[in-house]
């Protein structure tokens, strides 16, 4: 649930760079701007589009046959919309939302308006950019592997009026999974 709450957007433009040193690491770094935007901005001249980077380095510190250990971190900026005079006027709607993994039958999620489901969902969030942090890792022993990541993300807000401060958001989420092969392989 955190993964798909707090991931990149899935349908962007931009280049990425990568490189690996010594058959353990690697690092990769991005800079993108989403094709499609929630608020039905893109493409309005009015606005300027979102600006997004990350950067991810991961090790492995440990890897023989059949143990492997694997440790990474991610970071992530995305600025958002701002009007012509520069001001982030614009609310973002569920910038951050996720739907549960199993439902039932009569749960029906083919409406993109339909909030209602979401076990997270910011609604309406007048910001001017977030930062995402990951934490991920990895351990195989034999038949046996543990895999988690944890996410924090930080939303800088845009007060409404002069009159008010607006106050940051901090969110955060992760999982942790294992598993155990019955056969034995790894």
């Amino acid at each position: 649930l955190a993964t798909s709450a707090f991931s990149t957007p899935s349908q962007v433009y931009g280049v990425q760079l990568g490189a690996s040193m010594l058959d353990n690491s690697m690092l990769n770094v991005a800079m993108y701007q989403p094709s499609k935007q929630e608020s039905g901005n893109f493409g309005n001249t009015a606005h300027t589009d979102r600006l997004g980077g990350s950067v991810r380095a991961t090790f492995v510190p440990v890897r023989a046959d059949d143990t492997v250990l694997h440790l990474g971190a991610v970071g992530r900026y995305q600025s958002v919309n701002k009007n012509s005079a520069g001001n982030a006027a614009y609310s973002q709607k569920n910038l951050f939302s996720t739907a549960p993994e199993m439902q039932s039958r009569q749960v029906n999620n083919n409406n993109a308006t339909n909030t209602g489901n979401l076990l997270l969902n910011t609604g309406d969030l007048r910001i001017a950019s977030y930062n995402v942090g990951t934490l991920e890792a990895l351990g195989i022993w034999g038949p046996i592997s543990v895999e988690g990541e944890y996410y924090r993300t930080s939303v800088q807000r845009v007060p409404v009026s002069t009159q008010k401060a607006a106050n940051n958001l901090r969110l955060g989420g992760g999982h942790l999974q294992a598993a155990y092969v019955l056969t034995g392989e790894s």
